[in-house]
């Protein structure tokens, strides 16, 4: 569970760039180049689809095992991906239906 600190702050940097890439798709109409297609892959493919995922099963399995998350991971921390998860299941579920 060494690396779980390091999982975390790579999954909220990644969630940070899935909310610029939300917000990006919501206002601006259609933006292109290379920085879009940077923040897109880290927010919603990095983001959404690996690291947060595993980061937040992480943390279930350590609280399953009856072991503080803060040991590993800042609780403020632990919460915004929790929070960022639900937002990301939310932003998926409404985007495929």
């Amino acid at each position: 569970m060494k690396g779980l600190g390091l999982l975390a702050k790579l999954a909220f940097i990644c969630n940070l760039f899935f909310l610029a890439c939300v917000v990006m798709q919501r206002s601006a109409g259609n933006a292109q180049g290379s920085m879009v297609s940077l923040i897109a892959i880290l927010g919603l493919v990095m983001g959404m689809g690996i690291f947060n995922p595993v980061s937040n099963i992480m943390n279930g399995l350590q609280l399953l095992r009856k072991q503080p998350i803060t040991a590993t991971v800042p609780l403020w921390l632990a919460i915004t991906n929790g929070v960022f998860l639900i937002f990301q299941i939310a932003y998926l579920l409404h985007t495929l239906l």
